[in-house]
């Protein structure tokens, strides 16, 4: 049987015409405009007529194209627009069911050659307005019914909302928008609508903080660009009054995002215009903090302790302040001055956890200087306390085992050396871990390389080297 092409009659174009007129929707019913838009006659063809179709075997297939989807779509605005909000639900549905069902037909003859008019846009503002007369209605009514319907279209919604432009910017959505987190679209709508700035300002600020996702496309210069409109809501001479705190998160935003981005000196702009917001003394000190850190990435190690010295005239006591001033002066080559600090942080704590830290900064500072000796007594020290915050078998103790073994190494006491390395290996093979047990094996057989025992030397690194390649076969078998 040859295959059958369907055309809009000319008594469907006519009848269609009239429901675009807004003057004549007021004299049409909606149940007999539903009844024209179904209609379709297959008796006559018509060279003019835009063909929006799918081929088929058999007669009496009824298609809804885009243009008579659209046309539904307007009519659901006018229900709309009248407050006839079931009825507009009912029109929504229909123009959504029947460009669906054109879609899987569509699919279905994808193999023939045809034009397809369907458009994912109109698909989309469909939905759209169905999730905004269900909210509406959910105001009215307080029904959650209303409310699951209208998640569920947003939900179909969502993956649109890129590169949808709003059909309908109402307050209404765009609160739906903010309750469900999705930013990026309650920004472009904001705009439209012309929310107040300080909203405005929140918005871009909202978005510009959201999490980076693999799925996400937004980047730093993205999120650099948020929080710069979010700021430009206050107007070039600050005419406009945003909040203190959100003017403050936005410049710290910024300070953290320039920096991320290598802008440094971009950050440092945005560091001084948050001072004056900043109240209690703790922010205070960690923002020169922050500020000395941008100091030591532009290389400015002078610039960097003149930061630090500014936090601590306003806060002594602060200990980050405190440890970043004893690194500094390890960096500058001021070891006493660092060593003397960092004793001093030592004794006024009283957090073990934080000793074990100083212990190991101060075991290192005296290892990269030479003196080994002091070296060993702090590295003691640490490991001791290691073992009473986390039993002798902790994976923080192979850390020191390995530091000790490096100072017994570099004194040639290699009995000593591998005596270290040995303790070291039963915790990582009794925690299992391969990776770590490897190197260590690898340090044992260049100790035993350098006491002139060559075959220890190969037996130890390359020890049970088939069963983390995954093989029964040893590297040096050569048969």
């Amino acid at each position: 049987m040859p295959k059958k092409s369907f055309r809009i009659s000319p008594h469907h174009r006519e009848q269609t015409s009239k429901v675009r007129q807004k003057s004549s929707w007021k004299s049409l019913s909606f149940r007999s405009i539903r009844t024209t838009l179904t209609h379709v006659s297959t008796e006559e063809s018509y060279e003019d007529e835009t063909e929006v179709v799918v081929s088929s075997d058999s007669c009496g297939i009824e298609v809804m194209n885009n243009r008579e989807a659209a046309t539904l779509n307007e009519l659901g605005q006018h229900e709309y627009d009248m407050q006839r909000y079931e009825e507009a639900i009912d029109t929504w549905n229909l123009a959504l069911q029947q460009q669906q069902e054109g879609v899987l037909l569509l699919e279905e003859a994808s193999s023939s050659a045809m034009t397809i008019n369907i458009s994912d846009d109109l698909r989309a503002t469909i939905l759209w307005n169905i999730c905004k007369v269900h909210l509406v209605l959910n105001e009215l009514q307080a029904d959650d019914g209303h409310v699951q319907n209208a998640k569920q279209c947003f939900d179909q919604l969502r993956p649109s909302l890129p590169t949808l432009t709003p059909p309908d910017p109402s307050p209404i959505m765009l609160d739906y928008f903010v309750q469900q987190e999705e930013w990026v679209g309650a920004q472009r709508l904001a705009i439209l609508i012309n929310v107040e700035p300080p909203i405005m300002a929140r918005i871009h600020y909202e978005c510009g903080i959201q999490t980076t996702t693999p799925d996400s496309t937004m980047t730093l210069g993205d999120k650099m660009d948020c929080m710069t409109k979010c700021l430009a809501c206050g107007g070039d001479d600050g005419q406009v009054m945003l909040p203190k705190r959100l003017k403050l998160a936005a410049h710290d935003e910024l300070v953290h995002l320039h920096s991320a981005a290598g802008s440094y000196r971009q950050a440092l702009k945005h560091h001084e215009a948050r001072l004056p917001l900043l109240d209690k003394k703790s922010d205070i000190a960690k923002a020169y903090f922050e500020e000395a850190e941008i100091q030591m990435s532009l290389g400015d190690q002078k610039e960097a302790m003149n930061s630090i010295e500014k936090g601590l005239t306003l806060y002594p006591t602060s200990r980050f302040l405190l440890e970043a001033k004893a690194d500094l002066l390890y960096l500058t080559g001021r070891i006493e001055d660092s060593i003397a600090l960092h004793e001093s942080l030592l004794e006024s704590t009283t957090d073990q956890l934080e000793q074990t830290k100083i212990l190991y900064t101060i075991g290192r500072i005296y290892h990269k200087t030479g003196q080994a000796t002091k070296a060993i007594s702090y590295y003691h020290r640490e490991l001791e306390l290691t073992q009473q915050l986390y039993g002798s078998s902790h994976l923080e103790c192979t850390r020191i085992y390995h530091e000790l073994a490096r100072l017994a190494d570099e004194a040639c006491e290699y009995d000593v050396a591998l005596d270290y390395l040995n303790k070291a290996l039963v915790i990582e093979q009794q925690q299992h871990k391969p990776a770590l047990a490897k190197e260590t094996q690898k340090f044992m057989g260049k100790i035993h390389y350098k006491t002139g025992d060559f075959h220890r030397a190969l037996t130890t690194s390359f020890a049970d080297l088939s069963v983390h390649q995954g093989t029964n076969d040893s590297m040096w078998d050569m048969r």
